[in-house]
């Protein structure tokens, strides 16, 4: 009734056709793999990344204070002036807190740089950067997956120059006792680049240098905010009075 019969083939599939499969299935696996990292691991890999930053930083900024209060004298960043019936005046040695400045800004360069390699972009400018080849599982947070699966590199670049600023913080203790503190702000910018990412992360601290204690004669009479003025009892005055 039929001339010709359907006749199913048998036997193994041809290599080109296998070999197409394979790509297909590798090239769904290479996406599954890159859209996994880039929803699920990239968040903790920069959550890692910027713990790792925070310490790098954090210890630049010690060593650099180390470094620059044992190579100079802290005590010469105050200058004393004395006057002749008077209390003595005070000031600030500007000249020794730019080479403290200077000083820490350099420790801190030199200490995070020590840990980069350097290589070159696609345009041949120079990069510094840190990498560190963290296992993939610690991006899983599971303790016993912390040490198990390949490498991956998580690379921290520094951007900018670290800034540092002079600030003082003024007080006043009892009566007419003014105090202030002085303190360099040290802030240091870190780049954090994690594959298919890049955040910035800024590391700031402050580091008292010296204080100012000024204290001087208490008058007869002093107002404490409230709109009203308080006696002060002077030993001297009263003396005079008897």
């Amino acid at each position: 009734m039929f001339g010709h019969r359907m006749k199913l083939r048998k036997g193994p599939l041809p290599f080109k056709r296998v070999l197409l499969y394979s790509l297909i299935m590798l090239l769904g696996m290479t996406i599954f793999a890159f859209w996994l990292v880039d929803h699920k691991i990239e968040p903790i890999l920069k959550n890692i990344a910027r713990s790792e930053v925070h310490n790098i930083a954090d210890e630049a900024i010690n060593d650099a204070i180390l470094k620059t209060t044992n190579q100079y004298d802290m005590n010469k960043l105050i200058v004393i002036h004395e006057q002749k019936g008077q209390h003595p005046a005070y000031s600030l040695n500007y000249q020794m807190f730019n080479k403290v400045l200077g000083k820490m800004t350099e420790s801190i360069h030199d200490e995070i740089k020590s840990q980069q390699h350097t290589k070159k972009d696609r345009f041949g400018n120079r990069l510094n950067s840190i990498v560190y080849q963290i296992p993939l599982g610690a991006a899983f947070n599971n303790s016993l997956l912390s040490d198990v699966g390949p490498p991956v590199p998580v690379e921290m670049s520094v951007v900018g120059n670290v800034d540092s600023d002079l600030k003082t913080k003024p007080m006043n203790v009892g009566i007419n006792n003014p105090y202030l503190e002085v303190y360099v702000h040290l802030k240091v910018n870190v780049q954090v680049v994690v594959p298919f990412s890049s955040e910035k992360v800024t590391v700031a601290n402050n580091v008292k240098l010296g204080d100012l204690f000024l204290p001087q004669d208490v008058p007869e009479y002093y107002g404490d905010g409230g709109g009203l003025f308080k006696p002060a009892v002077i030993g001297n005055k009263a003396k005079k009075n008897d």
